[in-house]
Parts: C-alpha cells; structure tokens; sequence
C-alpha cells in the first residue's frame, strides 16, 4: 500500500539520519581525542 510505504519512507528515513549524525558526530570526537 503506497501509504504505508510513505509512513514508513517519514518515520524510518529520520530515524537513520540522526542514527548516522550521531555516529559522525562520536567518531568526529573520538578523532579529536
């Protein structure tokens, strides 16, 4: 069903975005550490 593909594209997609800012963002730390 295209709606629950399009609920699941807005929940999901943030959702591995801040997981991979966050992960840059320790990594960037560790780095500078």
């Amino acid at each position: 069903m295209p709606m629950c593909d399009f609920l699941l594209t807005n929940i999901v997609a943030p959702i591995l975005v801040g997981i991979i800012l966050i992960a840059i963002e320790k990594w960037l730390d560790k780095d500078d550490k």
